[in-house]
């Protein structure tokens, strides 16, 4: 599987950068064969198994729904019926939180 690793440094050193990707793991290195201990932020980005082929779907109607529930908590009365727009709502995949690593 192909996947794209985004790193960010939070500290000083000479540049990071990706070795050695495989399905389960990668390796950080610094740049010039530096040997900084910072720790860094990385964020993954690949393909969603089995949605490999949708792109840029049409989730507009999430919007509305999402606004449907903020009305009913405010107590407000929605212009539109929530189960229509449960039905009509598409699932959007969850994301996971940065995780912070150390170099070595």
């Amino acid at each position: 599987m192909e996947y794209h690793v985004f790193l960010t440094p939070n500290g000083d050193c000479r540049g990071l950068y990706v070795k050695q990707k495989t399905a389960a793991s990668f390796e950080v290195h610094e740049l010039g064969g530096g040997t900084s201990s910072v720790s860094l932020d990385y964020r993954i980005v690949a393909l969603r198994k089995n949605f490999e082929n949708i792109r840029m779907e049409d989730h507009t109607k999430d919007f509305d729904a999402i606004k449907l529930v903020q009305a009913r908590k405010d107590g407000s009365r929605p212009k539109a019926d929530m189960k229509e727009l449960v039905s009509q709502q598409k699932l959007v995949p969850h994301t996971r939180p940065i995780a912070h690593k150390a170099v070595r």
